[in-house]
């Protein structure tokens, strides 16, 4: 079998994929365990709102029973010591972004990789991320990114070449496309 440019693209983007998959994974756990720690301190105001955004969530515990013909409703109780295990981390982030509940993701901050001198919140970060993590599940045929809405920073073929990552290596990163 000969191996064609395409193929080679392919191998690439899959790689990139692959590799973005489980550091977003990795990263929505490291999230979801610091804001469970963290909600046991958080003031009443803070806590009644997270119960009020979690009963609302209650549309997400309908389920059809095909067998019975019906719908189901998971009902849930109150308890004092709730984790809110069925927040998404794209709720997570964007209520922690509106009402700064964890004190230390405000604190926290990405830096540019190309420009030192740049830095990006986290939750800015993530909702690109969970942007990106959503067009990969939902429109992997036909992946295009939004530079301002899914991007944190594009990095140049030549900085990915000076800063190889070894799970890429032997293969040309010329041949990336700007969507890898």
């Amino acid at each position: 079998m000969m191996v064609t440019r395409g193929n080679i693209e392919l191998q690439i983007e899959s790689l990139v994929i692959v590799k973005y998959v489980s550091l977003y994974s990795k990263l929505e756990k490291l999230i979801r365990c610091i804001f469970q720690y963290k909600i046991k301190n958080i003031n009443n105001e803070y806590r009644n709102k997270l119960y009020f955004y979690f009963g609302g969530t209650v549309g997400n515990s309908v389920y059809i029973d095909y067998n019975k013909d019906s719908l189901t409703i998971n009902s849930r109780t109150y308890n004092d010591n709730e984790m809110f295990n069925d927040l998404s981390l794209n709720k997570i982030i964007k209520i922690d972004k509106k009402d700064t509940m964890i004190e230390c993701f405000k604190r926290l901050r990405v830096q540019s990789l190309q420009t030192k001198t740049i830095y990006y919140s986290l939750h800015d970060s993530c909702i690109k991320l969970i942007n990106v993590r959503n067009i990969i599940a939902h429109e992997l045929d036909n992946i295009k990114f939004d530079e301002r809405k899914d991007i944190i920073e594009k990095l140049s073929v030549p900085y990915i070449t000076k800063n190889p990552c070894s799970w890429l290596e032997g293969f040309d990163l010329n041949l990336m496309n700007d969507e890898t």
